[in-house]
């Protein structure tokens, strides 16, 4: 599926932090659940990140959709997320900035949730020069 033209798209990205107790863990699915049902989930991927090499190792495990929100504008697709992920208990976390959303959820406290338009987030992502 392709988000309509002139729809904004938001990136979510779900982490959950972990430090070294080994195993393979993954994101709640019901976490995963309420994140796909705010809007048109139009791509979605996984990542892992390491570090912590001289104290704990730590482990972020990333869940990363694009979502179609059905607005024109990526503050009008935030804000819609924001009221929808609301619904199910997430909560800003710290207030952010207008143009992205920090949010964490009372059910899974190890659970970030960060969102931010997609438009915004590939000119961050874009070598300066």
């Amino acid at each position: 599926m392709t988000p309509l033209p002139g729809r904004a798209v938001l990136i979510l990205l779900a982490a959950l932090l972990l430090t070294a107790c080994g195993g393979e863990h993954r994101v709640d699915p019901g976490a995963l659940a309420e994140v796909r049902s705010i809007g048109q989930v139009v791509a979605e991927a996984t990542s892992r990140w390491y570090w912590g090499d001289q104290g704990p190792r730590v482990t972020s495990r990333n869940e990363t959709f694009v979502v179609d929100m059905g607005t024109a504008t990526s503050g009008a697709a935030l804000e819609r997320a924001r009221a929808r992920l609301a619904e199910h208990g997430w909560r800003p976390d710290p207030p952010g900035r207008g143009d992205e959303l920090w949010l964490r959820s009372a059910r899974w406290e190890e659970l970030s949730l960060f969102a931010q338009g997609l438009d915004d987030y590939v000119r961050q992502c874009r070598p300066s020069g």
